[in-house]
């Protein structure tokens, strides 16, 4: 069974530790584990032992004043070893420098002052430990994706059997971090051909001799028969070699097996079996497996292209079928990906919590999308902002996540809240994070920033290519963003400036992204442009907010039309 992701308490005082691990077992017991140390030199050790057994660390927490190693160094130092987890300083005397090492140094994801508030405790390591399997998660379905569509394209290329075999175990291998593997090509009940592989530095192939009856010194039989009986697996172990009843096979037996993956490709009449080897237990997990099942089906393409190219006429409708199963697959994970994107936007309580009369009208051009939006309470300001990221897709979607974890760092981390600094720092965090300097990437975000102060009413906003509309009564105002782009390597950038107005009941705010305004249609195929998106808004002044809304939003559509949507579509607005 695999491994609980592990929580890592660190302090000089055995009853802050023994207080920690109390609650947090009370409340997390059921997913996480939890180790402590009393100094940073042992909390090391442990992360380096956890790390090693691919254990997940999900949240670090560490005193600051400890004999030896301070609670920054050894932050500094895990972020070094493991930067994905999230580091939380929990100490009453800390100084502002060890604070600002930590943030700066460490990626600090909180500061928490003892003696702690049970429920912000709670609430901050349950928010920090969300965030990093969700991190984790988006990462590993989209390198899924990635290395699926790498390997098929290579595998498309082979026509040879031999060739295509060779890839088959090779790609196998080296995507999956399998240590050995096997796949042998079989008509009727002969075996013709095996190909037999190992990684050390790289995968190497050995073409077997399979002249002889008996095969089993180079697959587990035991395995082979059972996929030849039910037809075609897959075959999942963790410690084959202790397992009924794998454990009497002469091969796992002798190879002291543990982990086995075994698939067959194709039907009776020919057919391939793979099988994949590994000395690690938890090897083919769920995303592992996963991939395997998207890669097996183009296996099973590329083989039938191999053996029968001959039959290619007949072969079309199936392999439609088969290639139509495999991008339905593929658009599942994408759409999985999109329930994650969506996890790290508002909530709807977040919004009524802060701007309880509001609307969000949010339209991806594709499944996972490049225009996001943000919304955050700081040093008792409100901050809101609309960010159209470069591209659309699965690579906005990168830089959307990208953009909200910058914001949640320079906000919610470092406590910058005027919305020129805040654009300033994002520019250049984005252009360190993209090394855009180093191999010139232009990948950016056009942004429309806004702070409320709610004990005055101040709107204070800052733009990157994106205005914000302020209506009161008949009057809208426009407020002029600077015209240039967050990221990229344009040089002697103008400083961001702020621009403040006084909120009055009843006034109304809009933040969107050009892909309404860039939107082609009408009866002449133009775009619909901001001075119509404006004379909408004009116009629908008198009627209630949400009404307003709706008919924005319904004149876009009108406008579109059944021509094809041209990007991310994104519309935020409020009533004070």
């Amino acid at each position: 069974m695999m491994a609980k992701p592990l929580i890592i308490c660190v302090d000089d005082e055995r009853i802050v530790l023994d207080s920690l691990r109390s609650e947090l077992s009370s409340n997390f017991g059921d997913r996480f584990s939890f180790e402590i140390a009393d100094n940073g030199e042992e909390a090391l050790q442990l992360i380096s032992e956890a790390n090693a057994e691919g254990i997940d660390i999900p949240v670090v927490i560490s005193d600051q004043l400890m004999p030896g190693m301070k609670g920054d160094e050894f932050l500094i130092a895990v972020n070094k070893i493991y930067p994905d987890s999230k580091k939380i300083l929990l100490t009453g005397q800390a100084s502002a420098e060890a604070v600002g090492n930590a943030v700066n140094f460490a990626r600090l994801y909180r500061y928490i002052a003892k003696p702690w508030e049970q429920n912000d405790l709670k609430l901050t390591v349950e928010e920090a430990a969300r965030a990093f399997m969700l991190d984790k998660e988006l990462a590993s379905r989209i390198d899924m994706l990635n290395k699926l569509n790498k390997a098929a394209q290579q595998l498309s290329e082979q026509v040879s059997l031999i060739k295509l075999m060779e890839h088959v175990i090779s790609l196998a291998i080296e995507h999956t971090h399998s240590a050995r593997g096997t796949v042998i090509f079989t008509q009727g009940d002969t075996v013709r051909v095996g190909i037999r592989a190992s990684r050390v530095d790289e995968v190497q192939t050995t073409l077997l001799p399979f002249e002889a009856a008996d095969f089993g010194q180079h697959v587990p039989l035991t395995v082979f028969r059972k996929l030849q009986d039910e037809g075609g697996g897959p075959v999942v172990t963790s410690l084959a070699y202790k397992e009924e009843p794998w454990k009497e096979d002469r091969f796992i037996a002798d190879n002291k097996l543990r982990s086995l993956y075994a698939t067959k490709v194709g039907k009776h009449d020919m057919a391939l079996y793979i099988f994949l080897e590994s000395d690690n237990r938890e090897q083919y997990t769920h995303i592992t497996q996963e991939f395997l099942e998207l890669y097996v089906k183009q296996v099973g393409i590329c083989m039938d292209n191999a053996v029968l190219y001959d039959e290619l006429e007949q072969k079309v409708a199936e392999r439609t079928r088969e290639l139509k199963e495999l991008y339905e697959n593929v658009q599942d994970s994408i759409t999985y990906a999109r329930r994650i994107q969506y996890a790290i936007l508002p909530s709807q309580e977040h919004f009524l919590d802060l701007l309880p009369n509001y609307f969000v009208f949010y339209e991806p051009k594709d499944i996972v999308c490049g225009d996001f939006y943000w919304l955050n309470r700081k040093d008792g300001k409100i901050l809101l902002a609309a960010l159209d990221c470069t591209g659309h897709g699965v690579p906005g979607a990168f830089m959307s996540v990208l953009g909200n974890n910058l914001l949640n760092q320079i906000v919610i981390e470092n406590g910058i809240t005027s919305p020129k600094d805040i654009l300033a720092e994002l520019d250049n965090r984005i252009r360190k994070t993209l090394k855009q300097e180093a191999n010139g990437n232009q990948d950016g975000m056009d942004v429309c920033m806004i702070s409320i102060n709610p004990a005055d009413n101040t709107l204070t906003f800052a733009g990157a290519f994106r205005p914000l509309l302020h209506q009161r009564g008949a009057k809208l105002n426009e407020l002029k963003p600077e015209r240039q782009s967050l990221g990229g390597n344009l040089k002697d950038k103008v400083p961001f400036t702020n621009q403040s107005i006084l909120l009055e009941k009843g006034d109304r705010i809009f933040l969107f992204s050009d892909g309404i305004t860039d939107q082609m249609g009408g009866p002449d195929q133009r775009k619909y442009t901001t001075k119509r998106f404006t004379e909408h808004v004009e116009a629908t002044h008198a009627i209630d907010f949400q009404q307003q809304c709706i008919q924005l939003q319904e004149a876009y559509f009108e406008w579109k039309g059944d021509y094809e949507q041209m990007d991310d579509v994104m519309l935020l607005a409020f009533e004070w």
